[in-house]
């Protein structure tokens, strides 16, 4: 007569401990203003000090970060590596949460548009982008577009949404008050990186199998017409700019950062950082690009365009954060 007793007692403790596994805690800095850094190579966060351009701590974690965005202001979002839940990092207490757990395990890039009320999340295995609504904090909508969908940027003007897809070499056009796809086009092979002066979308990329490419093209999104193009280094992956004609772009093949002009559509500087660069962010008043094989992070100053400092870092420096 015990042994239920027995058996549902041991099936409630195991119950609780995996649900309390969802969750875990780290340590982070108190200061207001620091950067966190992911690692591709080390399953660690690099802590970095933006006011003193030094790293403070290296924090240990048992997990890869896919994909990382900024639900508010004290919360990240971010996924694991071959995992299908969807986590938020407490910047207060370091408290790590998954909220989410029937993600696709293909979720590779999180983009979180200040002016929108919605996170979206590109799954490149499920061909979907997903809507993650800021408030209620759940997935919302699940849209279908073509094959392995990465980069993304708003027309805020016209609540629209621009998706690169690697894996049928095009972008999909999607409306966000009616939350479907609204057009699809031809772009470049193998798309990287995406941006959005206020007329034109301007895309990167690695270019077909045998002739690596060294352009950023831009489209008008309401024909799908090619507008131009502008010649930056080897493989411009990463596009980093606001709704201006000023734009920054990562070459990871060159292992440089150009500085274009989308509107002249003239190159206005360059400079060589760390090898494989990947990432790049705005701070004022400096830009940092993160270098997986370098394992540094470069410090570019804005004005004039030159690089002021690396700083070493563990292996394989990912994906950058502001707190």
């Amino acid at each position: 007569m015990k042994k239920p007793k027995l058996r549902r007692t041991i099936v409630v403790i195991v119950l609780f401990f995996m649900l309390a596994g969802c969750n875990s805690r780290i340590s982070l800095p108190t200061k207001e203003d620091y950067m966190l850094i992911t690692h591709i190579k080390d399953s660690v966060i690099s802590i970095f000090d933006p006011s003193e351009l030094k790293v403070i701590d290296t924090i240990d974690i048992d997990f890869t970060i896919n994909a990382i965005g900024k639900q508010d202001s004290n919360h990240l979002l971010f996924t694991k590596e071959n995992d299908t839940g969807l986590f938020t990092l407490n910047l207060e207490s370091g408290e790590i949460k998954e909220i989410v757990n029937t993600l696709g395990s293909g979720v590779t890039n999180i983009y979180d548009p200040i002016e929108s009320d919605y996170i979206f999340l590109a799954d490149s295995n499920l061909n979907q982008v997903l809507f993650y609504h800021k408030k209620e904090q759940e997935i919302t909508d699940r849209i279908s577009v073509e094959l392995s969908p990465m980069s993304m940027t708003m027309n805020t003007e016209e609540n629209l949404l621009y998706v690169t897809n690697i894996g049928s070499a095009s972008m999909s056009v999607i409306n966000l008050e009616e939350k479907r796809v609204v057009k699809t086009f031809p772009i470049i092979d193998r798309p990287s990186g995406v941006f959005y002066d206020g007329s034109f979308v301007w895309v990167g990329g690695h270019g077909p199998y045998g002739e690596l490419n060294k352009f950023i093209y831009g489209f008008d999104p309401e024909t799908g017409e090619e507008i131009g193009r502008i010649e930056v280094g080897l493989m411009p992956i990463a596009l980093y700019g606001s709704e201006s004609s000023e734009l920054y772009v990562v070459c990871h093949g060159s292992h440089e950062v150009y500085k274009v002009n989308t509107e002249a559509q003239t190159v206005e500087g360059q400079i060589e950082v760390g090898q494989n660069p990947y990432h790049l962010i705005y701070d004022e008043p400096y830009l940092y690009t993160t270098s997986i094989d370098g394992n540094n992070i470069s410090i570019i100053e804005k004005e004039p365009f030159i690089l002021k400092q690396q700083i070493n870092l563990p292996l394989g420096p990912y994906l950058i954060e502001m707190r």
